[in-house]
């Protein structure tokens, strides 16, 4: 379980890269979410990278964007126990370095080819019974 929640570094760079290479709306967009909400190419982009994640059988994956954040909430489909969870969420703060270092790449990049500035991504991982196991938020500093 600890490897196959590691890979949300690798779906929220495919989330993010696939949003910047879709190509921009009509208007100069304000916000990310607005870029989203102007560009239904870039929302198709991101569903699909959701959909053909692997994760699909251990978690649900859903992709909100507020104002300059993206939101990506990872609901796993069973309910684990802290002797479970609790490795896991060690294991993230072991890693937290490598998945910041990806996370912050892809931001970084996000805000080069839309020309959107402060774009921020947070990752939420909720257990089963909907409690929050993980919530870190992500500034591509």
């Amino acid at each position: 379980m600890k490897r196959q929640l590691m890979r949300l570094a690798v779906i929220a760079m495919v989330i993010l890269t696939a949003v910047a290479f879709a190509g921009c709306g009509s208007s100069e967009p304000k916000s990310l979410e607005e870029y989203i909400d102007q560009n239904p190419d870039a929302r198709e982009e991101v569903d699909k990278a959701v959909k053909m994640d692997s994760l699909s059988d251990i978690m649900d994956v859903e992709v909100n964007y507020k104002e300059n954040d993206v939101i990506i909430t990872c609901a796993l489909k069973t309910t684990y126990d802290d002797d479970i969870i609790n490795p896991v969420v060690k294991a993230y703060e072991q890693n937290e370095a490598d998945l910041k270092s990806t996370v912050d790449e892809a931001i970084k990049q996000i805000e080069s080819e839309t020309g959107i500035s402060n774009v921020g991504i947070d990752i939420v991982i909720k257990n089963g019974d909907g409690s929050e196991v993980w919530n870190k938020h992500y500034t591509g500093d």
